[in-house]
């Protein structure tokens, strides 16, 4: 009897581990699958993954969840040489830095810090937009200096004419809604760039 009975709970303890890891399986696929949006799969598991995973990590509170950013922000650059500008250029993709390297990152922090300036110091004066408080500033001069340093690390020469700066701007859309990207750019006035100061 003894034996019959723990032939039995045995049993049900394999269902029981099957059933539990089955589970556990369904959620690493749902979660693999919602993280990894970038593999090609059929929209309807697409659906499915999104619609398991969202009640587990996204929140309707923000206590401890961050803010998502209103925008994207990149830093580009141009510059003049024999009186022709050249187009404009990402300050490191340019060079072959993907958005994961560490290049990437510091372009993210002095846009950040560049970000806050403008937030703080843009205004108009007669409609007329007025940088002057923005390029006095150590954020936008360490901009300048960090598009100098990536431009003749990459390119092996120095800056001989003029340099210009701008950020463009990708506007987080509102989510749920049905909107188009939108994109803002603040272009900076041109400078000569001096290389004996620097």
């Amino acid at each position: 009897m003894f034996v019959a009975h723990r032939k039995k709970l045995s049993k049900k303890l394999t269902y029981i581990s099957l059933a539990g890891l089955a589970v556990l399986a369904f959620h690493f696929i749902m979660v693999g699958i919602y993280a990894l949006d970038f593999i090609p799969l059929p929209s309807s598991v697409r659906a499915l993954s999104t619609s398991y995973t969202v009640p587990f990590f996204h929140q309707s509170w923000t206590m401890f969840a961050p803010e998502v950013p209103a925008y994207d922000v990149q830093l580009e650059f141009r510059v003049k040489a024999n009186d022709h500008w050249m187009s404009w250029q990402d300050a490191t993709s340019t060079y072959g830095y993907d958005s994961r390297h560490r290049m990437e990152y510091i372009e993210q922090s002095i846009c950040s810090g560049l970000s806050s300036v403008v937030a703080n110091n843009l205004y108009y004066e007669n409609g007329i937009q007025k940088l002057d408080a923005i390029t006095k500033s150590f954020d936008y001069n360490k901009a300048v200096y960090f598009v100098y340093e990536m431009h003749e690390r990459h390119v092996g020469s120095d800056i001989q004419d003029s340099l210009q700066l701008r950020l463009t701007y990708q506007f987080t859309p509102i989510f749920g809604a049905n909107e188009h990207e939108k994109w803002g750019e603040l272009v900076f006035p041109s400078m000569k760039y001096n290389t004996d100061v620097h």
